[in-house]
């Protein structure tokens, strides 16, 4: 996680409204502005506390904003300032104040949890049952046009998981849609329900204690973003399998792109829909340069699963 402060220290004792500027990207190693809080973060602690009051205001790149207070337990973490004050690192207050915040933005980018709704407390949680398994729960999320290869490396990644002995499940867009999402057709609004949908059921799974492999197109960048903010640090990874449209229509396992430029299929991605491909991903697989089975055996360095 990239994070950048710029923060204006008080001589008092107290850390009070304190000038932040924070950009977080949720992507290890790389800067990009996903979430941009332009005011301030204001935050009210003393050397050693233990928890800390706190307010902020927020920006998303979708545009949407928003502002947040409440008080978050802190690590034993400390930084000492120049004047010989120790208080709890900037890093930790952010992870600290993160699940609540998280919730927050979600709230904004669309994913609203029902007002009159309260979670109930089970006594078996995510940690228990990925213990159970030996392994750690994450989303492997693939995102590229229709003839990628998202599908064929969805597969090949499970089956290895799957002969290590991983517990694991992937997610095709359109086993998907023969299903839980067969209400749903091609129109902007329905992407973004289909895509709403799947990460909900992906989030489950993930707090099941599996492996998830998630390979949609999932067209939006925001609808990425808003999927990104549905996990915990680290569960996560967004993995853009490209291959230029040329590619993918020379490809055409299907068909569609034929029927499409036929003018038989309307909103087809990449035709007369657009695709945004990811700014920033946590890995990019070049279909075309390398075999699908080279592209499997990337992600799976990149989850650094032992296998």
């Amino acid at each position: 996680m990239f994070i950048e402060i710029t923060p204006r220290l008080s001589r008092r004792k107290h850390l009070e409204a304190l000038d932040y500027k924070f950009v977080i990207s949720h992507r290890y190693r790389r800067v990009t502005s996903v979430l941009t809080f332009r005011k301030k973060l204001d935050l009210v602690c003393k050397a050693g506390d233990t928890r800390c009051e706190f307010r902020a205001s927020w920006s998303s790149a979708s545009g949407a904003v928003g502002n947040l207070k409440g008080v978050a337990n802190l690590s034993v973490s400390t930084t000492e300032t120049t004047f010989g004050e120790k208080y709890p690192t900037f890093h930790h207050i952010f992870l600290s104040i993160w699940p609540s915040l998280r919730m927050h933005i979600s709230d904004y980018l669309g994913n609203r949890e029902a007002e009159s709704v309260d979670g109930r407390w089970l006594a078996i949680d995510k940690v228990a049952r990925a213990g159970q398994k030996f392994q750690k729960p994450v989303c492997v999320w693939l995102t590229g046009l229709s003839g990628s290869g998202k599908s064929t490396i969805a597969n090949l990644v499970e089956k290895r998981l799957f002969a290590a002995g991983r517990h694991t499940y992937v997610l095709d867009g359109d086993n998907i849609r023969l299903g839980l999402n067969r209400d749903l057709g091609f129109s902007e609004a329905d992407r973004r329900e289909n895509i709403r949908r799947v990460t909900e059921v992906a989030r489950l799974l993930v707090d099941a204690g599996l492996i998830v492999i998630v390979a949609f197109i999932s067209p939006y960048r925001d609808g990425r973003e808003a999927a990104r903010l549905r996990f915990d640090f680290g569960e996560f990874v967004e993995i853009f399998v490209d291959a230029p449209i040329e590619e993918c229509e020379r490809r055409d396992p299907k068909g569609l792109y034929a029927r499409a430029r036929r003018g038989e299929l309307v909103n087809f991605t990449g035709i007369d829909s657009k695709y945004e491909p990811p700014e920033c991903p946590d890995a990019r697989l070049d279909t075309v340069a390398f075999s699908a089975k080279e592209c499997a055996d990337q992600v799976l360095r990149l989850l650094d699963i032992a296998l």
